[in-house]
């Protein structure tokens, strides 16, 4: 197997080098896609996407994912990282691969165009829609996580811009990539749900990390009124990985991420 990763400096990208227990894999950057021959690799994976999707209407000159398939091999197993915001946030979840999808913002319509695009084109083809992530990630990057642990590392608080009763679908790094890793080593074919699909709420989250990181304060604010709950169902990937992702492993992964901070 010839595994080609892209999107090195991507978050994905940094944890998945750091976590799978693949062992020959190439890693680049989205930047360099005119300097290698994508017909050499049989597997490739793209974290990479334009940050202009995040608020604008999908362009074909900023499709990441359609420039990489324009240039691999006909037979290559491609995955695509796509996004729980394909699907429309209302009270009729949990969200299901076979849901209709009706995206609100602009992020969630450009990934499904891009979905859309590469199931047209490619046939051994892997689109992985991802819920919340948690992970050890102090970058500037407005993550659920890399917001949460900086604030309670510079301001000992946490914010959370969210009604007390909203709930989300969080899932590990470790979960992700021991998932990752089984799907392309199996070329599993199709649109799956990666998340845990246990509904958490976020104020859980951060009373687990405040607790392993020794103290802060917890603030709700409630700016962002319009986010909404949700779950994904993910039946349809544990049938075939046999991986289950449990509530005690989510929260015990939260207080390590406290203790983590606590010693950074």
């Amino acid at each position: 197997m010839k595994l080609l990763v892209i999107g090195k400096n991507s978050t994905l990208g940094k944890i998945y080098k750091k976590k799978t227990k693949i062992k020959k894999i190439k890693f680049i950057s989205h930047k360099d896609l005119n300097k290698i021959s994508l017909k050499s690799f049989d597997h490739i994976v793209n974290f990479a996407i334009n940050p202009k999707f995040k608020y604008q209407k999908y362009e074909r000159s900023l499709d990441i994912d359609n420039r990489i398939i324009e240039k691999i091999s006909n037979n290559a197993y491609f995955v695509m990282i796509s996004s729980r915001f394909v699907y429309f946030h209302d009270n009729n979840f949990p969200f299901d691969e076979k849901k209709k999808c009706l995206p609100m913002n602009f992020y969630g319509k450009n990934k499904l165009t891009i979905e859309k695009n590469l199931k047209k084109k490619k046939r051994n083809l892997l689109i992985l829609r991802l819920g919340t992530l948690l992970n050890f990630d102090l970058s500037k990057k407005h993550l659920f996580t890399s917001y949460l642990l900086n604030n309670l590392k510079e301001k000992k608080k946490v914010i959370i811009d969210l009604k007390k009763d909203v709930f989300k679908d969080f899932f590990t790094d470790d979960y992700f990539v021991k998932n990752l890793d089984f799907l392309i080593k199996k070329k599993i074919k199709g649109t799956y749900n990666l998340s845990s699909g246990i509904p958490i709420n976020p104020k859980l989250i951060a009373s687990k990390i405040m607790k392993g990181y020794g103290e802060g304060k917890l603030i709700f604010n409630y700016k962002n009124k319009l986010d909404k709950s949700f779950l994904l169902k993910n039946n349809k990937l544990t049938k075939i990985t046999k991986f289950k992702l449990d509530k005690k492993k989510i929260l015990t992964y939260s207080y390590n991420l406290g203790k983590k901070l606590r010693n950074a």
